[in-house]
């Protein structure tokens, strides 16, 4: 195993967005992947992730824009539940350094993850 080579210990626990509870300021890195969520949700989540997130702490988030809409390589059929530039800056407007960027890439990731794929990423500094 990789991180065992390396040296590295990963934790990681499976739960609900409602449920989580952590301290807060207890994460150096916090990362989000094509974890999309319910709309009127998203920046209630986020914000509540972020305080888990140390000052200094780094985001990484990738998702599918809603560019995605358009293609057929996966990701949810609710335009509402995939992201804009505009939402994400929104929801992490608190930090000191916030990078976003839409980019098309090709995913390869099983049967229903095949094709052209517009993704949104972010890497931000809290």
């Amino acid at each position: 195993m990789l991180a065992q080579k390396k040296g590295v210990q990963i934790n990681y626990l499976i739960d609900s967005y409602e449920n989580v509870v952590f301290q807060k300021e207890q994460f150096d890195c916090i990362v989000l992947v094509f974890a999309h969520m319910h709309p009127l949700k998203r920046n209630e989540y986020h914000k509540k992730l972020m305080t888990f997130l140390k000052p200094g702490g780094t985001l990484i988030l990738e998702g599918f824009s809603k560019k995605q809409i358009n293609n057929t390589s996966g990701g949810p059929g609710n335009i509402d539940m995939l992201f804009s530039e505009q939402e994400l800056q929104k929801d992490f407007n608190s930090f000191s350094k916030l990078n976003i960027i839409e980019t098309n890439m090709d995913l390869d990731e099983g049967s229903f993850h095949q094709g052209n794929a517009a993704v949104i990423r972010v890497l931000g500094i809290k």
